[in-house]
């Protein structure tokens, strides 16, 4: 059952076999020996297609340009506080100074376009998306749930009537209103 070097035919060498070095290995097996067993959910793989990224805007193509300079003006670390910095001085910019970035975004557009003219965005979210019950299937991607409204029905007067109480009965007979129309 075992091979010639005491690993099993799967390759996964038996705990109890000592390896020539006269030392066992304990490394990759202490870990996992107190661990909680994972269970595996086995799934049909999917070969996972290639995720096309969108290219990038105008305001992109100016962060990336001028992220290295900022950092090295600053001594900030945290990318958010830099991405605040960078907002500003693009809000700070001309609008020639601006166009271009958006030339520039433009002609990624079109060299885009060229090189994957089927894509769409939504491929991107489409490929995460498997059969698992609670999650989204394909055809909901994008929409809305529409909410129903719920319908008020007055003890004392016909439920088809869209009219409110007060055109119903009139200022005068305001104890035949509804409590929330009092």
């Amino acid at each position: 059952m075992l091979g010639p070097s005491g690993v099993h035919p799967t390759g996964i060498p038996h705990p109890a076999i000592v390896p020539p070095s006269g030392k066992q290995e304990h490394d990759q097996y202490d870990r996992g020996m107190y661990m909680k067993p994972q269970v595996e959910v086995k799934r049909e793989k999917e070969p996972k297609k290639p995720v096309i990224k969108k290219p990038l805007n105008a305001f992109m193509l100016y962060m990336k340009e001028m992220r290295a300079k900022v950092i090295a003006e600053c001594t900030l670390k945290e990318s958010a506080a830099i991405n605040q910095i960078l907002g500003r001085r693009w809000h700070a910019l001309t609008r020639e100074e601006q166009a271009k970035y958006y030339e520039l975004a433009r002609k990624e557009r079109q060299l885009h376009m060229q090189l994957y003219p089927t894509w769409s965005a939504r491929d991107n979210y489409e490929a995460g998306l498997s059969g698992v019950a609670g999650e989204k299937s394909k055809a909901d991607w994008g929409k809305k749930k529409r909410r129903k409204r719920e319908k008020q029905q007055d003890s004392n007067t016909d439920p088809g009537s869209p009219k409110k109480c007060r055109a119903r009965f009139g200022l005068n007979q305001q104890t035949d209103w509804c409590g929330p129309c009092r």
